[in-house]
Parts: structure tokens; C-alpha cells; sequence
């Protein structure tokens, strides 16, 4: 029977979370049955790591492909599949009698969460109303917080009470439940075929990243020439794939983002941070049920304490992030990450539950500090046009930083086992220093930081003028309005009620514009601002005088000292403008959007080219023209920032946006 015209949008949401659901406990239920599993299926507790990295490398590696499959067989279609793969995968995963076999429906599995989350995603935008769109998502990524959370207890009590197999058995109701609901309230899509998907690419990238994964599983128990042979093809296809993707417009993953410096910074050395405090999700489990004993649990009790931590961080890292920067903060947090891993070595039969309980709820502190800054970091300059596919890449790199940390736990662990019997409490105790290592392989990277690196979104001060102007508190919007005397009986006063969902920065706030529009500034022009307030929303962002005010640009944020972190201007400011908006904020950017533009761009661009902090983009007159019919005194707008793509929309009507980067900075 062919689905309903109109799909019920709360069931929509509902699918989608059974989706997020199943695939967030599958990534934290597993760890806890690890030495069960490892019993019954006759391998050690080293070797079972490859039932986590293997499910975690096949995510990463297929995630690329799931948009393209979304747009060439439908949206529908292809979460269908995926749910119905996850589901076919658990309850294989349940009934294997052999190591071999549990692995390989562990990659099952994966190919089948490769593809349910990200078109998951892609179905509640197609589905839902922009003005519902911020709260769809709320509802159906909250199983992403709950999952880590009840994932180690669960897994707990379902190894100990029934069998580590019912772990994987428990997806089988949400699978058919998901599947049976998709097939009923979701519609079919009619999307434009999407380009050819950079098949070569993708497999050369697919194959080198899996060569290595496999290398660091294999080196307890493979020849020396055979973990060598992996490791030189791998770095051989790796090189392939770099020179493929300089001849394709659109590469499967677009290497090139790791030039721009906060990106690269943050995703290579953060992904050092990363891969060692992934680590320990591995680990944890087996040294609290191996090296001391516990019951699974036990075990399950403890570990899930570090999964409270990511809320109360939420709490206090744009606080951080405003006093320290991105750079204090990292190198701050690469040190805490190397000290909080070194105090697992302290953890045995002489050590009292609450101390091995405070352990795990600092290590849960710190490396959700340390993901979500460097997360941050990753696309606080990128620029809008690049940012659909440094997401893409970015998420990529994150999860094989998780199977690559799995991976390097357990080979370590194998390797200071003494002739790789079972590892006892002093091999773990060793495995976790060594692991402490890696961090403080990152600070010399965090170092290299500048202090304008990711300021925009950072709002912590630079070295730098000061502007003495400032008149707003910080974190307050500076709405103008007629009672400023250089504006009375001039400016026209418009409201805006402006939602604001950007996905790309998880940023999702609603804002109570005030307008003063100056009397020759046209709907467009207005229109520009107010979309550029969408666009760099964040705490601080003031529309200011603007035409009123030659020495004030159009929109700006400042900090708590009143230095300008970011400066908006909007038009075709002259060079000597441009200069002097350089020298007094940490980020400027310039917005033009006329049909003069390449004209104007032409006769400046090389007077322009050597300052390190401008950026310039260009809004084609034509989206301009269409943002202008958005205009009414009383404006409810929603915009949507989904994978670099911009969408502005009242009730009547919706622009999409796509704007042209002319320079960035250096």
C-alpha cells in the first residue's frame, strides 16, 4: 500500500528516533559484554575489539555515500533498507557461533547505521515546516543523549540476567517497529537526479583506511610482513586517492578543508586527543571486569557515569571558550586529557569505589571539553560555500578516530600482555600511560593556533584596538530604535521574530530583531542584514547604527572588554574602509550583493588580497531581489543551515541562499 499524501509529522519525528536510537545504544550497549562475548565465542578479550572497530569503520567509511543513495532512490527507499540492514545485522550479530561471523554482521550493521542517521536527517527536513523544524530535531536526536547513557547499564543487566546475545536482540522490535511506520507515514521523494558519485575515490579512500584499521588489529597475531605490507597499501592508496581528488570537481572526501588552519588543527590534532580518549570505551569495561572482577553491572554502573558529563559541559564551555580562547582551552584540555587518562593506572583492589567512580566522571568531563571544542573550532571559519563537505569530512574523521582509538587500545593491550595471555591489572595500568602519551602529541599543534582563530564564535578578545564606541552589555542584542537622536524622525522601525536552526554550528536560537532602516535603504539591503544576523548569530551579535553611522559597519560583535571580535559590512566599501575594519576587529566580513559586483571585486580584490583576517562574499543580485519579498513591518522568519545549504522563510515564501566566497582569510 502506498504511503499517505500527507504524513503525520509526529510520527515522522518518532521513526527517526527509533533510527537514532538503535544506532546510539548499539555504540555503548557492546563494550559492557565484551568478556562475555569473548567467552562464548572462544577468542580473547583483545581480539573482541574488532567487534567495536569493525561496526565503527563502516560506519565512517559509508557515511559519504548515504546522501547520494538518499537522492538517487529516494529518501524513503533508502531508510527503509537501512533500518531493515541494522535489524538483520543485530539479530545476526545475536545468533553467531563464531568470532568471524559476529564481526562481519558487526560491518552489517554498520552499513545499515551508516545510512540511518544522516538520511534520517535529510527526512525531517524534507518533511517538516521550517517554522517546526528546530523542534523536530529536538525531539528526535534526544535519543542521542539517552542512548550513551542507559546504553552501559542495559548491556549490564541484559548480559547478566539473560545473555550478552540479547543485547543485540533488543534492536529487533525497534527495527520492525521503525520499518513498519517508515513504510506507512513517509512519502516519497522527488529529488533531481544527483551528480555521479565519485565511485574511484571512494573506494580508494574505503580500502586505505581499512588496510589500516586491520594493520592495528593485527598486530598481536599477524607476521610483521604482512602488518607491513598493509600499512605501505594503505599509505600507497591514501596517496592515490590525494592525486584522484585534485581532478575531481567533487571529490568523494575533499582533503583539500585540512589547509584551512583551525580545520585542520582541530580535526588532525584534536582527532590525537580523540583517538586516545576513545580509547578507554574499550577499555574501561574489560579492566573493571578482568583486572577487578566486577559483574557486568557493576561494570555497566560505573561506566555510564561518564556519559552524564556531556550536559553539565554544555554548561560551561562557551564560558571557557570567551575567558581562554580556543587555544588556551585546547592546550588546557590536552594536558587534562593526558592527566585523566594516567589516573587509570591508579585504579585496582586497593582503590575505593568512589574514587574509581570520580575518575570516570572526570574523564567524562574532559574529553566531552575536549570534543566539543575542537569540534567547534572545526567549522568556526569555514567558509559557507565549503561547509556542506567539512562536515562531511569532519564527521568522517570523528568516527574513525573512534575505531582507530579501539583499535590502538587493544593492540597495546596485546602487545604489554606478557606472551599474550590475559592481560592483567599492571598490563592495563601500562596500556592506559601509554596512552596518556597522546595528547601531549597534540599541544604543539594547539599552539600554533592564532588568537583570531575561530574569535568569531569563540567572543574571546584578541590582542588588538578597542573600540571606544562600545555601548551595549555584552550577550545583549543592540536593537536600535527611534529615540536614538541621530535617528529621530528618520529611521522606520521594523520587527522580525527571527528563528534561527544551524545545524552546521548546532546552533538554535530564536531572536527579537528591532530595525531601524535608515531612508535609503532598500528592502534588499535590509533583508541582507538581517539574513547576515542568521548566518553569524551567536551571543554579542548587534545590529547597529549602520547607515546612520559611517564608522560603524552593518552588524558587529563585540567582547567583554569592548574589542570587536566581528565586523559586518554590507555593499562595496572602498579599500581604505576595508583597511581600517581590519585593523580595529579580529574578523571582518564583507557582503556584496549587487549586479556591480564583479565590476567592484575586479579594481579591488588585489589591494585586498594580503589581509590575513577579511572575508568576501558575494549574494547574487537575483537572491538579493528574492529576499526583498520576505519584507513586512512585522516579519516571522526561520532560517535553516543544513550542510553549507541556507534557506530564509516567512509563512508566505522561502529563498535559498548560496553565496559565493571571493576571499578568505589567510
Amino acid at each position: 500500500m502506498p504511503p499517505p499524501q500527507r504524513a503525520p509529522r509526529p510520527l515522522i519525528a518518532m521513526v527517526v528516533a527509533i533510527a537514532f536510537l538503535m544506532e546510539q545504544l548499539d555504540a555503548t550497549i557492546v563494550t559492557t559484554a565484551i568478556p562475555a562475548m569473548a567467552h562464548t565465542l572462544r577468542a580473547s578479550v583483545v581480539q573482541m575489539s574488532l567487534a567495536v572497530s569493525a561496526y565503527v569503520l563502516t560506519l565512517a567509511v559509508f557515511i559519504p555515500l548515504s546522501g547520494w543513495l538518499a537522492d538517487r532512490f529516494g529518501a524513503r527507499r533508502v531508510f527503509i533498507a537501512a533500518l531493515g540492514l541494522f535489524t538483520l545485522g543485530s539479530v545476526l550479530c545475536g545468533v553467531a557461533d563464531s568470532f568471524p561471523m559476529l564481526v562481519a554482521m558487526r560491518m552489517l550493521q554498520g552499513l545499515g547505521g551508516a545510512m540511518m542517521t544522516p538520511v534520517g536527517r535529510l527526512i525531517l527536513l524534507r518533511s517538516f515546516p521550517r517554522a517546526d523544524l528546530v523542534r523536530a530535531m529536538t525531539y528526535a536526536t534526544l535519543p542521542a543523549i539517552v542512548g550513551p547513557v542507559i546504553g552501559p547499564l542495559l548491556g549490564g543487566w541484559l548480559t547478566t540476567a539473560l545473555s550478552w546475545r540479547w543485547i543485540f536482540f533488543v534492536n529487533l522490535p525497534f527495527g520492525l517497529l521503525g520499518m513498519a511506520l517508515a513504510a506507512r507515514v513517509l512519502r516519497d521523494d522527488t529529488e533531481a537526479a544527483p551528480p555521479a558519485f565519485d565511485l574511484w575515490g571512494f573506494a580508494l579512500f574505503g580500502v586505505a583506511v581499512g588496510l589500516l584499521q586491520f594493520a592495528m588489529e593485527g598486530v598481536t597475531h599477524l607476521p610483521a610482513a604482512m602488518l607491513a605490507a598493509m600499512t605501505v597499501g594503505a599509505v600507497v592508496l591514501l596517496l592515490a586517492f590525494v592525486r584522484h581528488g585534485r581532478r575531481r570537481a567533487h571529490p568523494a572526501v575533499d582533503l583539500t578543508l585540512l589547509r584551512e588552519r583551525a580545520f585542520g588543527i582541530a580535526t588532525l590534532a584534536g582527532g590525537l586527543c580523540r583517538m586516545a580518549m576513545n580509547a578507554p570505551v574499550y577499555l574501561l569495561p574489560i579492566l573493571l571486569q578482568v583486572g577487578l572482577g566486577m559483574t557486568p553491572v557493576q561494570s555497566g554502573a560505573l561506566t555510564f557515569l561518564s556519559a552524564l558529563a556531556s550536559p553539565v559541559v554544555r554548561l560551561f564551555v562557551g564560558t571557557g571558550l570567551r575567558w581562554l580562547g580556543f587555544r588556551r582551552l585546547l592546550l588546557v584540555s590536552a594536558v587534562a586529557c593526558s592527566g585523566s587518562l594516567a589516573s587509570f593506572a591508579l585504579v585496582g583492589p586497593h582503590l575505593a569505589m568512589p574514587w574509581i567512580a570520580a575518575a570516570i566522571i572526570v574523564y567524562g568531563l574532559v574529553r566531552s571539553t575536549q570534543f566539543m571544542i575542537s569540534n567547534t573550532l572545526a567549522y568556526a571559519d569555514i567558509p559557507a560555500p565549503r561547509l556542506s563537505r567539512a562536515t562531511s569530512l569532519g564527521g568522517l574523521l570523528q568516527q574513525l578516530t573512534v575505531s582507530f582509538g579501539v583499535s590502538l587500545g587493544a593492540a597495546w593491550l596485546g602487545l604489554l600482555a606478557p606472551l599474550h595471555t590475559a592481560p592483567t591489572l599492571a598490563t592495563f595500568h601500562l596500556t592506559f600511560v601509554v596512552l596518556a602519551v597522546l595528547p601531549l602529541l597534540a599541544v604543539p599543534a594547539f599552539a600554533r593556533l592564532q588568537p583570531h582563530d575561530g574569535a568569531v564564535v569563540s567572543g574571546h578578545a584578541a590582542p588588538g584596538p578597542v573600540d571606544e564606541t562600545a555601548s551595549s552589555p555584552p550577550g545583549t542584542m543592540h536593537a536600535l530604535s527611534a529615540s536614538d537622536p541621530t535617528m529621530a524622525l528618520k529611521a522606520t522601525i521594523y520587527k522580525a521574530d527571527l528563528q534561527v536552526a544551524d545545524m552546521d554550528r548546532h546552533y538554535y536560537a530564536d531572536h527579537a530583531l528591532t530595525i531601524a532602516r535608515h531612508p535609503s535603504e532598500t528592502d534588499e539591503r535590509m533583508m541582507v542584514r538581517v539574513l547576515l544576523y542568521a548566518l553569524y548569530a551567536q551571543e554579542g551579535m548587534a545590529l547597529t547604527k549602520g547607515l546612520f553611522d559611517v564608522d560603524e559597519p552593518d552588524l558587529w560583535v563585540k567582547d567583554l572588554t569592548g574589542a570587536i571580535t566581528l565586523w559586518i559590512d554590507i555593499g562595496q566599501p572602498d579599500e581604505s574602509r576595508v583597511r581600517k575594519a581590519c585593523a580595529r576587529a579580529q574578523q571582518v566580513v564583507v557582503v556584496c550583493h549587487a549586479s556591480s559586483c564583479p565590476v567592484w571585486w575586479k579594481q579591488i580584490a588585489g589591494k585586498l588580497a594580503r589581509l590575513p583576517n577579511l572575508t568576501v562574499l558575494r549574494l547574487p543580485a537575483e537572491t538579493s531581489q528574492a529576499l526583498a519579498g520576505l519584507t513586512a513591518r512585522t516579519m516571522q522568519l526561520q532560517c535553516l543551515v543544513q550542510d553549507g545549504a541556507v534557506t530564509l522563510s516567512s509563512a508566505a515564501a522561502s529563498v535559498a541562499v548560496e553565496l559565493e566566497t571571493l576571499q578568505r582569510p589567510t
